[in-house]
């Protein structure tokens, strides 16, 4: 029996609809992002350690946040889930961590009917240098 070389095995996942074979990034990995259940998500990378809390920039696939809180016994998981509360007007009903609460690279899920997708990116980007 003749085993394939790995480079001729080909194996690709294509959507229904999609003809040219590749999975769209963008849509499965951007920084803010709809669930199945009709949450938003926002993927996170953290800064911990930094003077003040704030959006530093929103790019395709994260969302960069610097911590004013040092990264010791949840301290910047708290600061980080206070800062987005002013930041987007929510509860902290609304707010859920979903992945990464011991990372750097986190998921938060916001819970909420009273914003949209583009309401979050745009209080979001309103934040940056501030």
């Amino acid at each position: 029996m003749v085993k394939p070389k790995k480079d001729k095995l080909v194996s690709k996942c294509v959507p229904a609809g999609d003809k040219s074979g590749e999975i769209d990034k963008k849509a499965q990995e951007s920084a803010i992002f709809a669930d199945s259940e009709g949450r938003i998500g926002l993927r996170i990378h953290a800064k911990p350690g930094a003077k003040k809390s704030g959006v530093v920039a929103i790019n395709e696939s994260e969302i960069d946040v610097a911590i004013g809180a040092a990264p010791r016994e949840g301290a910047a998981n708290e600061e980080l889930v206070s800062y987005l509360m002013s930041a987007l007007g929510l509860r902290k009903n609304e707010l859920q961590f979903d992945k990464g609460a011991k990372s750097r690279s986190k998921v938060v899920l916001i819970e909420t009917k009273r914003l949209s997708m583009e309401e979050v990116r745009s209080k979001l980007q309103q934040e940056i240098g501030n």
